[in-house]
């Protein structure tokens, strides 16, 4: 089985003057990445991967450290893959 979690709450992107793949969650982020790991209890993970922007990073570490293991970085799961790439990713993790 795959699970696939959307990044936590980051904030506005139009409000964040950096690097997008450096925008952290916010305080409601936090909370909401602290929640995954009561969420995700029923489910043997056995792998997290993620793309390395700082809010997806920032998402899945409290799950990540609940469970003793360690975050996957994985360039090609940013948010610039679309379309095809994006349907191909998919189907390599199933």
């Amino acid at each position: 089985m795959t699970l696939l979690v959307r990044h936590a709450s980051a904030g506005n992107r139009d409000e964040w003057t950096g690097d997008d793949a450096d925008r952290p969650l916010d305080e409601r982020g936090r909370a909401q990445a602290l929640g995954l790991v009561e969420r995700l209890t029923p489910f043997r993970i056995e792998r997290i991967l993620t793309s390395p922007a700082r809010r997806c990073v920032e998402t899945v570490e409290p799950l990540a450290r609940a469970r003793g293991l360690d975050a996957e970085l994985r360039p090609e799961h940013g948010e610039d893959r679309q379309g095809t790439e994006g349907a191909a990713l998919l189907r390599s993790l199933a």
